[in-house]
């Protein structure tokens, strides 16, 4: 009696593994819809395997979202206690003076093609993937 009104889709479409499929839905898509989880890594896979479905015919266009957001401070905390996060609130990449990593939020999304079909129909190309592997 106390719970708010949940629709069907709640539970399946608040999923983090559920959303790709609900955007394709909704926006009519048709082919493969995947939620990648890789930690880091993981926008750098998605378009990885992005790209490999477009060259191997499978996909014509593929659309790549990537998300973080901290909605919780429990990551971040378990983080400082290990020594992971940086102490002076600046992240220096391959640098010497590195003393961990700064968390942050962000969300972005890439719209991948073969060249020639972004040529034929004169999209504003930004940049030209040659190729990507993933060790992952």
């Amino acid at each position: 009696k106390d719970l708010p009104t949940i629709e069907a889709w709640s539970g399946i479409g608040t999923a983090y593994h559920g959303i790709p499929n609900r955007i394709s839905y909704h926006l009519g898509l048709q082919g493969p819809s995947t939620a990648v989880d890789a930690a880091c890594a993981s926008s750098l896979i998605a378009i990885h395997l992005a790209r490999q479905a477009i060259v191997s015919g499978e996909s014509t266009v593929a659309i790549c979202g990537g998300v973080n957001v901290i909605c919780a401070p429990g990551l971040t905390h378990m983080l400082q206690q290990a020594g992971a996060l940086t102490t002076e609130g600046v992240c220096r990449s391959f640098d010497d003076a590195a003393c961990g990593y700064a968390r942050g939020e962000c969300g972005a999304v890439v719209v991948l093609k073969r060249l020639s079909a972004a040529l034929e129909y004169n999209d504003n190309i930004l940049a030209v993937m040659k190729s990507s592997a993933s060790a992952q």
